[in-house]
């Protein structure tokens, strides 16, 4: 007789024929039916997504850059969620809103963040022993598997106790669990600073642990972190809680169906790219007419708490028209770790086809609820009738297609496709300079090598007025220093290449240890009626083949091959494919200015000109180079096109 298949129950293969015969059930191997190791069988249904084989699926770039692992199987983004929308003991004080964020944040996780495993603990399930095994047991051991290199997000939506510690009513703030019956006493109750301890324990652990808390007083999550470090900086470790209001404050649902306000905006910013504008494009792709041909983004910790920070204002704005007295408490954002939190965890997003404040202003939309549900204990909740709803596809969010694969780390192209230039995110390039001018005014050598421990620092030489007189400062304190150092002159369209060369031969002396020289090319239009003069003299394609002739002096003189520096216009306008040969410095701001056409990789990028670097100023110009420390000693040498060596 043929016998029925096993059926899967849970985490436990069950045979509906030992069953029948009384048999005993297989003993748990500590392997869930998904893959999961949980210690014990009982907690194998709180992984709602655990991916059993990451060794096989290619790891983003973006994650493979902040971390500068080689695959997905050297790490691994693990999410927790802790999601209470019943209580049953307390009238009144079920939260429609934390399902719905409970089932978004799973979503958002698994399908946009590409996160390897989530565990939810939902309502009953959401007991102080099943917290603590995840806290104290499950998450440290799966840090240990990963060498510190996995990526924790953890998450909680439910109702908070405010806490009170005058004397003579002691209690202390918590989350509150699900069969809770009195919100002032002990049971059913989760300590806010216990749970704070536990995820401190964690940061040294994991390479990033973000904490999301929308739960009425739930700044009181936050101990006494130690200041410094920067949550935006997404290549360093580091540990932050961010909350969705402060310690003596409600926090609010707008409209039951889209979750509460914190976690909507949150999910709808990162997916949007809205949050982190500045990082919105961080990973662009540059094909050979210049235009962009692909992006990819990043939303920073810091960035995320901005966006909600001027979200919650625009939304007390919009509804204070119809209701005066209407306010937000503002998000709180801290360390969640003993010593300095370097960095900050990041997400993954991409820009959509709306604009900034687009959630936000979802809630002054005509028709929007006005009853708001709070995320606290019962003397001060609102009912809530509505019954949530599966959220619709944010409008706007970018359709799957099919995308390049980008290389890992510092690159500025694709290897066999000089064509195609990436631009990546400043952060991850690891050799960064700096280009110094007489509009940088004075310099405090001392602070600025100190603060800043550039690299390299490019001078400028002469400009269309003359030689520079901060040139020799700038050269001498280089060296001093130990900086690396380069010079480059401004393109003089009314001096011939010949005289322009032997110029420069009597400011910048010969040193073979010095990096290759650079040529600026600026189009005189709107700069200097002088030199557009002499540009109209002359005719474009005899300024063309001038600019060559006086690269390839440059070189003679000087046994390097050096840059040619301008923006995207200036370079589109004043080069062909003739300058290969010669390297490629781009200055390029900005999401919309990331463009360069042609076949020849950038070299040098000077990312920014709003820089704040103490001992020069608030204005200056920075520099990433393309490539590994490896490739940076033959661009010093200067006997080739790194840049498009490294990929032709």
């Amino acid at each position: 007789m043929k016998r029925p298949s096993p059926l899967r129950l849970g985490c436990i293969a069950v045979s509906l024929t030992a069953t029948a015969l009384g048999a005993e059930p297989e003993p748990y191997s500590g392997i869930c039916a998904n893959g999961a190791p949980a210690h014990e069988a009982k907690y194998c249904p709180y992984f709602e997504h655990f991916n059993a084989a990451p060794g096989k699926q290619q790891l983003d770039v973006r994650i493979r850059d902040a971390l500068r692992v080689s695959d997905s199987a050297a790490t691994r983004a693990i999410g927790l969620v802790i999601a209470i929308d019943s209580y049953p003991n307390m009238p009144n004080s079920d939260l429609p809103a934390a399902k719905v964020d409970g089932d978004r944040l799973v979503r958002f996780l698994v399908e946009a963040q590409k996160f390897d495993e989530v565990i939810v603990l939902r309502n009953k399930d959401a007991t102080p022993d099943n917290i603590n095994y995840f806290l104290y047991k499950y998450l440290p051991n799966r840090a240990a598997d990963f060498n510190k290199m996995a990526r924790l997000l953890i998450a909680y939506s439910g109702h908070g106790r405010y806490g009170t510690q005058d004397g003579q009513t002691d209690v202390s703030a918590a989350f509150v669990l699900s069969p809770a019956k009195d919100p002032g006493g002990s049971e059913h109750m989760y300590r806010m600073q216990e749970f704070a301890s536990a995820v401190e324990a964690l940061a040294t652990r994991y390479f990033h642990v973000l904490t999301l808390v929308n739960a009425c007083y739930g700044g009181n999550f936050f101990t006494n972190g130690k200041a410094g470090g920067n949550p935006d900086t997404f290549v360093k470790r580091g540990s932050y809680a961010l909350t969705a209001g402060s310690s003596d404050d409600f926090v609010l649902s707008l409209d039951p169906s889209r979750g509460s306000l914190f976690f909507d905006l949150i999910i709808e910013g990162v997916s949007n790219g809205e949050a982190d504008p500045l990082y919105w494009e961080a990973y662009s792709v540059v094909g050979d007419d210049g235009e962009k041909v692909q992006q990819q983004g990043l939303t920073r910790t810091l960035a995320l708490t901005t966006y909600l920070s001027s979200s919650y204002a625009r939304i007390t704005r919009l509804k204070s028209k119809a209701n005066p007295g209407f306010s937000l408490s503002a998000p709180w954002i801290g360390p969640a770790q003993a010593g300095t939190a370097l960095g900050g965890f990041f997400f993954l997003s991409d820009r959509g086809a709306r604009g900034v404040m687009t959630a936000a202003n979802a809630y002054g939309a005509p028709g929007s609820p006005s009853t708001p549900a709070k995320f606290g204990t019962p003397e001060s909740s609102t009912a809530v009738s509505a019954v949530p709803t599966e959220p619709a596809t944010p409008a706007g969010q970018p359709q799957a297609i099919e995308r390049m694969t980008l290389p890992p780390g510092p690159v500025s192209s694709i290897p066999g496709r000089p064509d195609i230039k990436i631009f990546k995110p400043p952060d991850i390039y690891p050799i960064k300079g700096f280009d110094l001018s007489s509009a940088d005014g004075r310099i405090d050598w001392q602070a600025f090598s100190q603060a800043n421990s550039p690299r390299f620092i490019y001078a400028r030489a002469t400009g269309w007025a003359g030689p520079d007189p901060t040139f020799k400062d700038r050269w001498s304190n280089a060296k001093a220093l130990k900086m690396d150092r380069g010079a480059y002159l401004k393109y003089d369209f009314c001096l011939s290449p010949s005289d322009q060369m032997k110029r420069i031969a009597g400011i910048v002396s010969m040193d073979p240890d010095s990096l290759p020289f650079a040529i600026e090319i600026v189009h005189p239009k709107g700069e200097s009626k002088k030199q557009l003069d002499c540009l109209n003299a002359i005719g474009m394609d005899k300024a063309k083949t001038d600019i060559l002739d006086l690269a390839s002096r440059v070189r003679g003189h000087y046994k390097k091959t050096p840059l040619l520096y301008g923006n995207r216009h200036n370079l589109s306008t004043f080069l062909d494919d003739r300058s290969n040969e010669f390297m490629i410095w781009l200055g390029s701001y900005g999401a919309t200015g990331i463009k360069l056409s042609g076949r020849n990789p950038w070299t040098l990028w000077q990312y920014s000109g709003t820089l704040n670097i103490k001992g020069v100023g608030t204005k200056t110009t920075g520099e990433v180079f393309f490539g590994t420390e490896a490739q940076y000693r033959l661009f010093k040498d200067g006997q080739d096109n790194v840049a498009l060596k490294a990929v032709d």
